[in-house]
């Protein structure tokens, strides 16, 4: 039974306050009402740097994205002495507190060493150097004797507040640590993992301009990027193979994890009081009817670093005004009482022919809009065949709840070996080119440095992959990715990493329809050109809808330098687990705990919910311990995926973590589909014979069970079969003789009429009766994973995996002389401690089978002796 208890994790919802608005993020909340009005975080998307080296290959960026979640952490060595992270808030300001979170962990609280916090406007913190809080008492960090008491990091990911008795006027924030030190260990962890690091600011203590100046904190537009070139359509790949003649698609039930989308799935966001620029902080700009602006590019074009422009959803945003080059850095764009909607006109040209939104800006936030009808034409004039809802051409953006739908592409970036694209609570659906060739995508994601893809809803490319990405790193958790459509216009991959990478592919839901590809995930098969080598497989659940035996689940380019690690999926249908791109069925690097070819009993399988139920006993608690990757990330889940485009807690229920993508928090029911193998006795001698008894460990309204059954022919040959008296009321339904002796044999009964399922502990179902047909020789007597069982209601349970036992012809004549004699002990004897690879080895001495030669084979013969 399992515990209907679970842990209580801290409530991972992030609100970055900037004056009087509240941006969402996952991760600990910051309420406003804790701010005094007007102050804010200066530090918001500020260039970070450090002296450290980085051992997990996060970018600093992270530390200042207003993101507490305690997964977005920088690894930083501390081997050789203290280190600091530093943050430039790119003016002088006046600092009221600062807000520090390092990585908090429920189950293991941990407390930092030599923590010390300082301000300066000198970059190198060589001058007028102001320290805030200093916990280092014996000045082992070389920055003076501190007096403040260490505190162990808050479990609910707060973070430590330093609250400064007279502001301080500073550029730059200096923060520095020793490694820390978990509860119960005495040795500290030679590393600092800071998450966030907050400056808060009090705008009226700013001077007022003279006359001529800018009345601004902030400092003014940065210098636009050069861009990079931008990807083409697909290198080296051409279109999957489609059927000639498009079917008649079939009516496909309302998914239960799909509702239909509405046009505003998300609560809306109420727009600033205020308008227009503020001594006190960020301005917000508004568009839309009766707004200051009636064009979003006239607001851009009016925007500063730090600004907030609103959208209001009332309005019509369509073709020329909906189409935007967004060339401000560090602003934030969202959609207000609803999700703004930007329609462009199919085949009527877009911005610069690239996108409705084509962002060029540094550090851009999108929030709540909607991108539809980005389509080039196939008449006309440029057939460009690329155009997306958003072109990015500018480092580092974020997404959250938007929705792009029927465009080329639903994001395409350029290629900015710099970059971070952070998309959250998004959805995408029926992205691709018109023409549907296979080369336009959901998103497509160029080399850039990172991919951060959480909490989303992509489905149902024309064609083309639901998410290809040739980003360096990838962190890909807790999405439901599924190809819904089937036929004609079938999704490619669910996600293809063609250029490999360093990849975590976390907690997430995939599906594959029977349409026109037959692969879910690959990686690396265009070569692997980025540094990492690494994909990690960890607690997903795929389902592949694929009839052919053909069907793949991962895809890897057969190169030596890849590494695969798979841990606790369950990949249910056809096909192979690992496959190169030559069709070669290959092994993972690491493949623990994963379920295969297996339906562990869904909720609604035919309407997508992949959740465990009661009757899920072989998933449930059945999962390892995945720990960390080789740089330090922790894989085990800590969310699940919720429709639409949201998410909750995960913690382990029971024993262990359960297998796939959902964690089950209900009590299982033993199923039928528990079964043993009986084999008795376990050694013969010629003229003996060995039972095998097929059993249902927990039969529950067993009512029918197909099973096949494997032996080795050549040392056993079968002399009876057939149903036990315990299993009276059954009907075989095959041939279970094995009459030409394959070493095969395919049992299928059932029940008839009208009537319950049989119940019970240990009931015999099946006996066979073998003898011995070689002189020395063991047998395997299995039942193959692939079976099934079935109650009176028609649920079908898979058997899942592999059972039986085993049976040996024991020979101890060892020279053959027709006698046992001492001369056979001695030859016994002499090879005596030699195991299986051993020189001396052999394995006509072994007289159990067991791979090596010790007393108990001594011990057969000895008997044979002595009787």
């Amino acid at each position: 039974m399992r515990s209907l208890r679970r842990k209580v994790l801290p409530l991972l919802l992030t609100c970055v306050l900037i004056v009087s608005q509240m941006s969402f993020f996952p991760g600990t909340m910051v309420n406003a009402d804790e701010q005094p009005q007007g102050i804010y975080n200066a530090a918001f998307q500020k260039p970070v740097t450090t002296n450290g080296t980085i051992s997990n290959g996060a970018n600093l960026n992270i530390l200042t994205d207003g993101v507490r979640d305690r997964q977005f952490y920088v690894l930083i060595d501390v081997n050789d002495g203290p280190k600091w992270c530093q943050v430039d808030l790119e003016s002088e300001l006046p600092v009221v507190s600062i807000n520090l979170v390092n990585d908090y962990n429920p189950d293991t609280p941990r407390t930092g060493r030599d923590i010390i916090i300082q301000l300066s406007n000198d970059p190198d913190f060589a001058l007028d150097v102001t320290t805030v809080f200093n916990n280092d008492a014996d000045n082992s960090a070389g920055q003076g004797i501190g007096t403040d008491e260490e505190y162990e990091e808050p479990t609910d990911g707060s973070g430590k507040t330093v609250t400064l008795e007279t502001p301080v006027f500073a550029r730059y924030v200096r923060v520095w640590s020793w490694g820390h030190l978990r509860v119960g260990e005495t040795e500290y962890r030679m590393y600092n993992t800071p998450v966030e690091i907050e400056v808060y600011v009090d705008p009226s203590l700013i001077p007022s301009p003279s006359p001529g100046e800018s009345g601004e904190p902030s400092p003014g537009p940065t210098a636009e990027p050069t861009p990079s070139p931008e990807p083409s359509a697909e290198p080296d790949q051409s279109p999957e193979p489609t059927p000639s003649v498009e079917p008649t698609p079939s009516a496909e039930p309302t998914p239960s994890v799909e509702p239909t989308p509405s046009a505003e799935p998300t609560p809306s966001v109420e727009p600033s009081p205020s308008v227009g620029p503020s001594p006190s902080g960020p301005k917000v700009l508004q568009v839309g009817p009766g707004k200051e602006y009636s064009k979003l590019q006239d607001a851009i074009n009016a925007a500063d670093p730090g600004d907030i422009i609103e959208i209001d959803a009332s309005g019509v945003y369509y073709g020329s005004d909906a189409n935007t080059t967004v060339n401000k850095n560090d602003i934030i764009i969202r959609g207000v009482n609803g999700r703004a909607k930007m329609e462009a006109i199919p085949g009527e040209r877009v911005t610069a022919r690239k996108g409705i939104w084509v962002v060029t800006g540094n550090n851009v936030t999108v929030e709540n809009i909607e991108f539809t009808g980005a389509q080039d034409n196939e008449d006309n004039e440029y057939d460009d065949r690329n155009w997306a809802g958003i072109r990015v051409e500018g480092t580092n953006l974020t997404i959250r709840n938007c929705y792009f739908h029927h465009n080329d592409n639903g994001i395409l970036t350029y290629n900015d070996a710099n970059a971070v694209i952070t998309i959250e609570n998004s959805e995408f659906s029926h992205n691709g080119y018109v023409r549907a060739d296979g080369h336009t995508h959901n998103l497509y994601i160029g080399k850039i440095n990172k991919l951060i893809f959480r909490y989303n809803y992509t489905h149902d490319a024309k064609q083309g992959h639901l998410l290809k990405t040739r980003a360096e790193n990838g962190v890909i958790e807790y999405n439901c990715m599924l190809d819904l459509d089937g036929g004609l216009y079938a999704s490619s991959s669910n996600i293809d990493m063609p250029n490999a990478g360093t990849y975590y592919v976390i907690g997430n839901v995939f599906r594959q329809s029977d349409g026109n590809n037959w692969r879910m995930l690959s990686y690396g098969v265009e070569g692997a050109s980025n540094t990492g080598k690494e994909l990690y497989v960890i607690n997903n659940t795929f389902v592949n809808e694929v009839p052919e035996d053909d069907a793949t689940f991962i895809q890897v380019q057969p190169d030596a330098s890849l590494s695969v690690i798979a841990k606790n999926n369950i990949f249910t249908g056809k096909g192979a687990i690992f496959r190169d791109r030559n069709g070669v069925i290959i092994s993972a690097a690491v493949d623990e705990a994963n379920l295969k070819n297996v339906d562990p009993y869904y909720a609604d399988r035919a309407n997508y919910d992949y959740h465990l139920t009661s009757r899920s006993w072989i998933a449930v608690d059945k999962g390892v311990d995945p720990g960390v990757s080789s740089e330090g990330y922790p894989l085990t889940p800590v969310k699940e995926y919720v429709h639409l485009c949201s998410s909750v807690d995960r913690t382990v229920v029971g024993a262990a973590i359960d297998i796939g993508a959902f964690e089950f928090t209900g009590t299982i029911v033993p199923e039928s589909s528990r079964f043993s193998v009986s084999v008795e006795p376990g050694f013969v001698e010629q003229g003996q014979q060995v039972t095998v008894t097929i059993k249902a460990a927990e039969a529950i309204d067993l009512y029918a069970f197909d099973f096949t059954f494997t032996y080795n022919p050549a040392v056993f040959e079968l002399v009876s079969a057939g149903l036990c008296d315990s299993a009276a009321g059954f009907q075989l339904l095959s041939d279970i003789s094995d009459a030409a002796g394959t070493g095969t044999i395919d049992i299928l009964a059932t029940l008839t009429g009208n009537v319950p399922g049989i119940s019970g502990a240990d009931v015999d179902l099946v006996r066979f009766v073998f003898r011995p047909k070689a002189e020395r020789g063991k047998s395997e007597f299995t039942l193959l994973g692939t079976g099934t069982s079935c109650d009176s209601d028609a649920r079908v349970y898979a058997l899942g995996e592999d059972i039986g036992g085993s049976a040996g012809i024991l020979n101890c004549d060892i020279n053959g002389d027709g006698y046992i004699r001492l001369d056979d002990l001695v030859l016994v004897a002499k090879a005596f401690g030699t195991k299986e690879g051993d020189a001396g080895y052999n394995a006509l001495l072994d007289i159990n089978y067991d791979g090596e030669i010790n007393i108990v084979d001594l011990t057969y013969i000895a008997l044979k002796l002595l009787i």
